[in-house]
């Protein structure tokens, strides 16, 4: 998994995390993922009760970086899930190595956009062509 966020989406490594974890940051926002080996004998993860649902992760500032994102998880052999455009944000999902779903995304508009049609908040997403 730490190859996944390094490699592919561009995080760093910031630092340990005792012994067993290791704290990863973007870079675009003030927020770390911490990524921490579980115990050998542990069982099969159950995806209803064992860590977050889904994360949302700005990628890039257009659908350019979406696009190129795109083929490096392809080249690397990750399966694209889906991809969305809501008229807002075009978004790619994935799971990460160890299955945690994603919602790699970029803004389709200017951000003011968003400020001045509240309509938009609304939009049914459809699949993003590239």
């Amino acid at each position: 998994a730490q190859r996944f966020y390094t490699d592919l989406l561009g995080w760093r490594v910031r630092g340990p995390v005792g012994a067993a974890g290791v704290a990863l940051g973007s870079g675009r926002a003030p927020l770390e993922l911490v990524l921490v080996t579980a115990d050998v004998d542990a069982g099969p993860r159950d995806e209803a009760s064992v860590g977050p649902a889904r994360i949302g992760l700005r990628i890039g500032d257009g659908p350019a970086d979406l696009v190129a994102l795109r083929g490096a998880l392809e080249s690397a052999g990750v399966p694209i899930d889906g991809v969305t455009d809501d008229g807002l944000i075009h978004t790619l999902h994935v799971r990460d190595p160890d299955g945690t779903q994603l919602a790699l995304y970029v803004e389709a508009v200017d951000p003011d956009v968003w400020r001045r049609r509240h309509d938009l908040l609304h939009v049914p997403p459809r699949p993003f062509e590239t």
